[in-house]
């Protein structure tokens, strides 16, 4: 699709949305402008704990272009569907729903199309749930600022950074609101958001304040604490626990810090943290900084109250699994009964939509292999390694396409044709001379040999190359010179994850499917 088109179908998607889109009624977002000066912290209002009703908030944060769980393992966390399922049924748990920003795990047309989609589920259909402001994120912004710009359009404006501006001439200026003032329970929250950088995709055009700076210059724009919003929230994405607090001295005013963490002793499989660290910034009010996790796999429920003079405290953390079970109940039409209908048919339009523009075919043979080879399939390897062949072929691996194949049977869904699908069932999907359809690439169907010992052509190449009888040094040269890439236990995470493969122990595992 060349850009002239995909800016006609954004304006236009602009233009239907916005017709569509219900009044907001648990956010109340307000203008903001940019600021010049950096004028001094504003005060806190004195309203003792006793006095103060709570405040309630859900966060469900990092979504990564993770709509839905795969739907491989029983017990998967997490989907749009059952998100929204809870956050209807549940309104008298919380005041306000947030959601942090990186909504997409990359730049490429696959993770616009789920882009959109979260963008019409996240403004559409949970409107009334709270979603009315989003935060950007690094990854966010690959997608370039006129893309980003049509979608504010078509649904907000809905998008903010608080550090963020664009190089116009000599002048600098903020592409979108620097913040918003929104509505929750009996208080309003200033949200602010710090995105740092763009991530992977450098943009000369793009400049990044400092972090004080931005705070400061949105103080004065924002009006008064006490009267025009109460509590002052911040997203961050610094990728580290350390980063975060080392951010904090920086970020006077700011009474809740939202990070993104990655961290696996802090994460571990992505949960959402179940304490909050507090952290007096110049001794005057407290910041505390809570992770809600990633993928939108849980929600993080945050209540607090203000104290005088010093801040916001957390009077209690509690995480809501959502869990998604392909076993569990479901209504004549094959949908959940722990899911939105109409998010649950809107991401059924999703898989056909991907299907229907041939993401898969336009994905494959984008990246170059690790170690500069290229893949031959499992046929080739069999003729000098027979044993390890046959272990394969005894294996769930050697069946990993049949499942996808038998998938598309019971879901009425081409789930062969769903990217995020096809990587973990086939060899070398995404990269050059890697799986691109069923029919052209046959041999890459499944997880074969290739999948985790990398492309063997160098390989085959060097192997071949050596005399009938050669030596171990002239055979230890050769495999030297083939370049396989050594299988362990992160080669198997890249598929068997905290989502794939719930509880998979590498040991365990190994032991089923060891070959010599």
């Amino acid at each position: 699709m060349n850009k002239t088109k995909a800016h006609s179908q954004r304006q236009t998607l602009a233009k239907t949305a916005c017709l569509g889109l219900l009044a907001m009624t648990a956010i109340v977002p307000i203008a903001c402008e940019r600021a010049t000066s950096e004028p001094a912290i504003p005060p806190s209002r004195a309203v003792t704990q006793k006095q103060a009703p709570l405040l309630r908030l859900a966060f469900s944060q990092w979504l990564e272009g993770h709509l839905e769980p795969c739907g491989c393992a029983s017990a998967q966390s997490g989907g749009l569907d059952r998100r929204g399922y809870w956050l209807k049924r549940n309104k008298h748990l919380y005041d306000l729903a947030l959601e942090g920003g990186n909504l997409i795990e990359t730049n490429n047309a696959f993770e616009d199309l789920k882009l959109q989609t979260s963008l019409m589920v996240l403004r559409g259909h949970l409107e009334e749930t709270g979603y009315g402001a989003l935060p950007l994120g690094p990854v966010d912004l690959t997608m370039g600022i006129k893309t980003l710009r049509d979608y504010d359009e078509a649904w907000g404006p809905v998008f903010f950074c608080s550090d963020l501006r664009q190089k116009k001439g000599d002048q600098l200026t903020a592409p979108f609101a620097t913040h918003r003032i929104v509505a929750a329970g009996k208080y309003k929250i200033l949200m602010l958001d710090l995105a740092q950088r763009v991530e992977g995709n450098p943009s000369p055009d793009l400049v990044f304040v400092e972090p004080k700076v931005a705070i400061a210059e949105v103080f004065a724009k924002a009006g008064q604490r006490g009267k025009d919003y109460d509590m002052v929230l911040c997203f961050a994405y610094q990728g580290e626990d350390k980063g975060l607090r080392e951010l904090l001295p920086h970020l006077p005013g700011v009474d809740l810090l939202v990070g993104q963490v990655r961290d696996l002793h802090l994460m571990g499989s992505n949960k959402a943290e179940e304490h909050v660290r507090k952290e007096a910034v110049r001794g005057v009010r407290r910041t505390s900084l809570i992770f809600p996790g990633g993928q939108g796999r849980r929600l993080l429920l945050w209540k607090g109250r203000p104290e005088a003079g010093m801040g916001w405290e957390t009077s209690k953390l509690e995480v809501v699994d959502l869990p998604a079970r392909r076993t569990e109940r479901k209504n004549a039409k094959g949908m959940p009964l722990t899911a939105d209908a109409d998010i649950w048919m809107q991401l059924r339009d999703l898989k056909k939509q991907i299907a229907d523009q041939n993401m898969v075919e336009k994905l494959a043979d984008q990246r170059p292999t690790a170690n500069g080879a290229k893949y031959v399939g499992n046929r080739v390897c069999k003729s000098c390694h027979t044993k390890a062949y046959r272990i394969w072929q005894k294996s769930g691996h050697a069946k990993a396409w049949d499942v996808l194949v038998q998938r598309d049977k019971e879901d009425g869904l081409p789930m062969t044709k769903q990217p995020d699908c096809v990587r973990c069932h086939t060899v070398g999907f995404g990269e050059v001379s890697g799986f691109k359809n069923p029919v052209t690439t046959s041999q890459l169907r499944g997880v074969g040999c290739e999948q985790c010992h990398g492309p063997s052509s160098k390989h085959v190449k060097a192997m071949k190359a050596l005399p009938h009888k050669p030596s171990a040094e002239q055979t230890a040269a050769a495999i030297k010179e083939g370049a396989l890439l050594p299988a362990n236990a992160a080669t198997c995470a890249r598929c068997h994850d905290a989502e794939q493969s719930p509880g998979f122990q590498y040991k365990e595992r190994w032991e089923k499917i060891e070959h010599k």
